[in-house]
């Protein structure tokens, strides 16, 4: 649930893209706010908000999340075992829905801002990620219809990969948000997941 602020939402968005790919037996549904964090203590958290709200009420069937990248923020970072129960938090409330949904919880991609793609980028690598896929985990182990999606790896790793430069001009809006190009590679990445199991 989430979206680049430049580019045009109703035609770029990979929520968007993704509709475009399941076809028209699939009802595609863009309920990202720009600038939340999935922590309930974040500066804007996504609970509470609009999107959040609309999510929680359209009973949906399948629901895909991509928060974290404004967790890394100062005033969002707590730790690891703050953010894992923040995601376990977010995840029953869309478990314990009468749709009873199918629960996708992507990665979110690298930054590339010289601002932030030391101490923040470095949160998503070593504290986000794998809190994600902790908590991934720990639901599958309870028998919860929870899946994990690994949109990161399909952008270049700044810290490791000199190249990345010539990835932004084709691929990205601005040094943190995916142009209509890199929002087809976040659909198509997402697409090759859940047409596995739909």
């Amino acid at each position: 649930m989430v979206f680049g602020v430049f580019n045009t939402r109703k035609t770029d968005s990979y929520p968007t893209q993704l509709g475009n790919l399941l076809g028209s037996k699939y009802a595609v549904c863009n309920y990202g706010c720009s600038g939340t964090s999935l922590s309930r203590q974040g500066k804007f958290p996504y609970y509470g908000d609009y999107g959040y709200n609309a999510a929680i009420n359209g009973l949906p069937n399948i629901v895909i999340l991509m928060l974290g990248t404004n967790d890394t923020q100062d005033e969002s970072w707590i730790n690891q075992d703050f953010f894992e129960g923040e995601t376990t938090w977010l995840i029953s409330q869309f478990l314990n829905i009468s749709s009873n949904p199918a629960i996708y919880i992507c990665s979110p991609p690298p930054m590339y801002s010289v601002k932030y793609n030391g101490k923040y980028n470095n949160i998503i690598y070593t504290n986000i990620i794998p809190a994600i896929k902790n908590v991934v985990k720990q639901q599958q182990d309870k028998g919860n219809k929870v899946q994990y999606i690994d949109v990161n790896s399909v952008f270049p790793n700044p810290s490791v990969d000199p190249d990345y430069q010539k990835f932004l001009t084709e691929f990205m809006a601005d040094a943190i948000h995916p142009n209509k190009n890199g929002n087809t590679m976040i659909a198509v990445k997402v697409y090759e997941t859940l047409i596995k199991q739909l």
